[in-house]
């Protein structure tokens, strides 16, 4: 395995990589937290035509604090929230 190479650099490169995983993770995680959070106060605070405008700019405040387009961010969301609900063992 590359992580138990004797070369000091490319076993570097490897925990770069895990930090990176890890790293990737909690941006995730977190992400879901706070859409989940919003969702569930939106759906107790607002009626329901206001629900869907506030949760847009939910979602494009999150877009914009990652560097990703609205369109971007909904893929990706889609991709994690399919991990999060269909492989909850991951």
């Amino acid at each position: 395995m590359i992580e138990s190479s004797s070369d000091a650099r490319v076993g570097f490169l490897a925990e770069l990589r895990r930090e990176n995983a890890l790293a990737e993770y909690r941006r995730w995680s977190q992400t879901l937290a706070i859409l989940d959070a919003d969702t569930a106060r939106i759906e107790r605070e607002l009626e329901p035509r206001a629900r869907e405008l506030e949760a847009a700019a939910v979602r494009s405040v999150i877009a914009q604090a990652n560097g990703w387009s609205e369109h971007q961010l909904a893929a990706r969301l889609h991709e994690a929230e399919t991990a999060r609900d269909d492989l909850p063992a991951v």
